[in-house]
């Protein structure tokens, strides 16, 4: 039996040295503090933004026209039920199309005020909660008058 055995050559040179230990302040000062500070610094920069955008929160009246006639619209001549007389469905599309035409003619600040009460009866609505008629007023009137738009029509 003719074994070919090798061995490992010898190291030559200088060990590799050991990390050196960090002295002064240590990791506090150092990475975890300024971590601190950015994570800190984006949590208050977020919130100033969000709280500045949902001041001054509005949909261009192009956008609201778009959604309407490409999404909104279809959607409802899609689940009104087949059942339904035409001139029910016709009043129905009126109807919405009042709310719309009233949409567009209101002032930037009642658009604003709509769309914040908007948002507030959306939570509600998640949370399973009836929304209190005085946080949503202007909503209230919008839908009101929606609604002696669609009785006229019946009309």
């Amino acid at each position: 039996m003719n074994r070919d055995v090798t061995y490992a050559e010898p190291i030559t040179g200088e060990p590799p040295r050991a990390p050196r230990k960090k002295g002064g302040c240590g990791c506090c000062l150092g990475g975890c503090l300024v971590t601190l500070l950015i994570v800190a610094l984006i949590t208050i920069g977020g919130g100033a933004a969000m709280w500045y955008g949902a001041k001054s929160f509005s949909i261009p009246d192009k956008v609201v026209v778009w959604s309407y006639q490409n999404v909104i619209r279809p959607k409802i001549i899609e689940t009104l039920p087949s059942t339904m007389k035409p001139k029910q469905k016709q009043q129905i599309l009126q109807a919405a199309d009042f709310g719309l035409e009233r949409y567009l003619s209101m002032s930037s600040e009642d658009k604003r005020a709509l769309g914040k009460e908007f948002m507030i009866a959306i939570y509600y609505y998640s949370q399973n909660k009836m929304i209190p008629p005085e946080e949503i007023p202007h909503l209230t009137k919008f839908a009101e008058e929606t609604q002696r738009a669609y009785q006229k029509q019946g009309k």
